[in-house]
């Protein structure tokens, strides 16, 4: 058994090593996986394929830090299941 994607809701990329990037946990059991953030205007901000600790998005939008604020995610799983929600960024 294949074990379930957890999605954080929240990101807190301070520098203080506690979710500094948005770890999503078993993603990498999912290869071919498509990771896509938006911001409250709908406009891309982040999209990776293949998700893991090593393309982690670490809050930031064009090299700057993210505003504080709620962003939106859509994440497909490499068998085509897929999961979107809200995704608050503080500091």
């Amino acid at each position: 058994m294949t074990p379930r994607v957890r999605i954080p809701n929240a990101l807190s990329p301070n520098g203080d090593g506690r979710d500094d990037t948005w770890e999503i946990d078993n993603i990498g059991n999912y290869p071919e996986n498509h990771v896509l953030v938006f911001n409250r205007w709908g406009d891309k901000i982040f999209e990776t394929t293949n998700y893991s600790r090593s393309n982690e998005w670490n809050g930031s939008i064009k090299g700057q830090p993210a505003p504080i604020g709620t962003y939106y995610y859509v994440i497909t799983l490499g068998n085509g299941k897929s999961f979107s929600g809200p995704l608050t960024v503080i500091y």
